[in-house]
């Protein structure tokens, strides 16, 4: 697929300090590293000021503020991924929230499921508890997979988006 017009890339995750370098807030992450780097300039790189429950607010303003027509084809979501291993990343361009309560806010709010997504490997804990779930992800990601995260995968992702 190649990648015409603008596209807004939107990193979620939650954007109080006290969420810096979680492993839910991945896709700010993403967006301060990609904005360091060389990007195409058809992409319009954002980072979501409301929290992870509340992203879908924060894509509909900027669909708006933007004069995107069709979101399905003009925006990119970044985000963490607890399906995925540490070190791994997946290019989405429908499918379910998996979970996921930034990207269920997203599709609530749009009407839609068919938003690109990339999704940014967290690893699942063994627990099955939802509040444990939640602990962990709300957690600060420890040096090594923080280090093999932006060395590794955002290098890789920002590789990808200049290809297409």
């Amino acid at each position: 697929m190649i990648w015409k017009g603008k596209k807004l890339l939107i990193g979620i995750g939650n954007s109080a300090r006290q969420y810096t370098n979680t492993r839910h807030s991945i896709g700010l992450e993403f967006i301060k590293f990609a904005t360091s780097k060389k990007l195409p300039s058809s992409l319009i790189p954002l980072s979501s000021n409301e929290f992870m429950n509340l992203s879908g607010k924060f894509v509909q303003k900027s669909i708006c503020s933007h004069q995107i027509k069709d979101p399905s084809s003009e925006v990119i979501i970044v985000c963490d991924d607890l399906e995925q291993q540490v070190g791994c990343w997946k290019f989405k361009e429908t499918g379910s929230a998996n979970g996921h309560n930034g990207l269920k806010s997203i599709f609530q709010i749009l009407g839609t499921q068919k938003i690109p997504r990339l999704l940014i490997g967290i690893s699942r804990p063994a627990t099955k508890d939802p509040a444990a779930i939640s602990e962990y992800v709300l957690s600060r990601m420890p040096l090594d997979e923080k280090k093999k995260i932006s060395e590794e995968v955002f290098v890789k992702i920002v590789t990808f988006l200049n290809e297409k």
